[in-house]
């Protein structure tokens, strides 16, 4: 790595304070919009892939420590291998689609929820 590439990825660490201070208010409202429409659900699904689904895990185990309703983390790969018999239209579930090369995949798994 180059020191101007060095230098570029500091860069854009040093603005990512800013770029959260901006949208922490917009995921505050998100947030609260979904508790808002799954107020009464009693089970959670939450997806994610590869560093994702640790992710992923650990947002259905904070969700049983603070909301005490059963939440399973499970790899987006695996939902056709049983996750899936779980989804229906009662179910929320929360797919982790950050922005990479892997986002076509997730959203064919999206895809493939809504079919569900």
């Amino acid at each position: 790595m180059t020191s101007e590439v060095t230098r570029s990825y500091l860069q854009r660490l040093l603005q990512l304070p800013g770029a959260i201070d901006r949208n922490l208010r917009a995921w505050d409202d998100l947030a609260g919009q979904f508790a808002e429409k799954q107020f009464h659900a009693e089970k959670f699904l939450y997806l994610g892939r590869g560093v994702h689904y640790a992710i992923a895990r650990e947002g259905a185990l904070k969700l049983k420590e603070i909301s005490y309703a059963h939440a399973e983390g499970y790899p987006a790969g695996e939902l056709k291998h049983g996750p899936n018999a779980l989804v229906d239209e009662k179910l929320p579930v929360v797919v982790l689609a950050t922005c990479d090369h892997m986002i076509p995949i997730r959203f064919c798994v999206i895809a493939a929820l809504s079919r569900s």
